[in-house]
């Protein structure tokens, strides 16, 4: 597991998982995605942790431009990673993707101003552990035009919106 408000020591985890591809399921402790439930006072998540596999994390933090067995990698930083999971109820929208996916639009920002999206799924299984019901990270990636992604949501996916915070974002 990583506590992620053990900064000293989550950032040496995520290090280790950006230098080497493991095969393993990391939870992800103190997210607080709950949390995210206040903010737009409807219940999505039921669970505060988060579960990666291994090779997500990998995938993520490989220089970007590449493509890993499941994911493109985008060139994050275990900082920019850890910060974006601290920050992860200081949010503009979320979209239902179906499946019980959800794009959550984060304020957090890459190295070039671009906004991170986290894609979670809830109620999911875990490898062997099919029945596990917990909220997995399926991706995390930078996105140029929020704007104009919403635009091509159907507003129905919109679960939630902060048009405030939306306006100020180019």
């Amino acid at each position: 597991f990583i506590n992620i408000k053990d900064t000293k020591n989550a950032l040496k985890d995520l290090e280790e998982f950006r230098s080497k591809r493991y095969s393993t399921v990391v939870k992800l402790n103190n997210v607080n995605l709950k949390e995210i439930n206040k903010v737009i006072k409807f219940v999505i998540f039921r669970k505060n942790d988060l579960y990666v596999d291994s090779d997500t994390l990998f995938d993520l933090m490989q220089p970007k431009g590449g493509k890993g067995k499941n994911h493109n990698y985008h060139g994050l930083s275990p900082e920019l990673l850890l910060s974006a999971l601290n920050k992860i109820s200081q949010l503009l929208c979320i979209v239902d993707e179906g499946s019980n996916r959800y794009a959550i639009a984060l304020l957090a920002k890459d190295s070039e101003g671009n906004s991170l999206f986290i894609i979670i799924e809830t109620g999911c299984g875990l490898g062997e552990n099919q029945k596990a019901n917990v909220n997995r990270l399926v991706t995390l990636f930078p996105k140029e035009n929020i704007n104009k992604y919403l635009i091509s949501v159907p507003i129905t996916k919109i679960i939630y919106l902060d048009k405030v915070k939306l306006h100020k974002i180019k």
